[in-house]
């Protein structure tokens, strides 16, 4: 059974993977009544991994980020700024040939706000064979509140770009709006 190299990723299992994305989006992937949404990553979309600043250690060239991710909206609390979306799964790979490493999870997003447009994107990440990491953008400037699916266009990390860190820049979009 061909395995990717670094990550321990059957390469069979995470193609059943990617072709079970479909399926799970017509079938609504879940048992709630709002229905998923597949977002799929749109150039753009890149990983580093390295030192930022204020420290100088060495940075690795950013790469190209592939995949998709489902979104469902939550019913919120009428008074809330925020519109609230589950990320339920998400399926992304980086990198070439043997050197690819898989990357899954789920967590949240929100975007709206009182005084301006403000968006949160916060995902339990595996990346590759390690073990399950915490990664947020914060609540940052940005998202779009007029339409019903927002694209997509957020940073996320794990030490908010200080030192050492792995930074995740998505750029997606809903499948209904390619």
């Amino acid at each position: 059974m061909p395995r990717w190299p670094r990550t321990g990723v059957d390469a069979r299992a995470a193609r059943a993977a990617v072709l079970a994305l479909p399926l799970a989006v017509l079938l609504g992937a879940s048992t709630c009544s709002l229905p998923w949404t597949a977002y799929v990553l749109e150039p753009g979309s890149l990983v580093e991994e390295g030192c930022f600043d204020p420290c100088a250690c060495p940075s690795l060239l950013p790469r190209e980020l592939r995949g998709v991710l489902l979104l469902q909206p939550v019913a919120g609390d009428p008074g809330d700024p925020f519109r609230s979306f589950r990320v339920g799964w998400l399926l992304w790979f980086y990198g070439d040939g043997d050197a690819r490493t898989l990357v899954t999870g789920k967590g949240s997003y929100r975007v709206g706000g009182e005084f301006g447009l403000q968006q949160q994107l916060s995902l339990d990440l595996r990346v590759g064979a390690e073990p399950v990491q915490h990664y947020d953008s914060g609540l940052v400037a940005g998202g779009s509140d007029a339409d019903p699916l927002p694209p997509l266009r957020i940073e996320i990390s794990r030490n908010g770009r200080f030192c050492y860190d792995r930074v995740f820049t998505i750029v997606a979009t809903p499948r209904s709006h390619r």
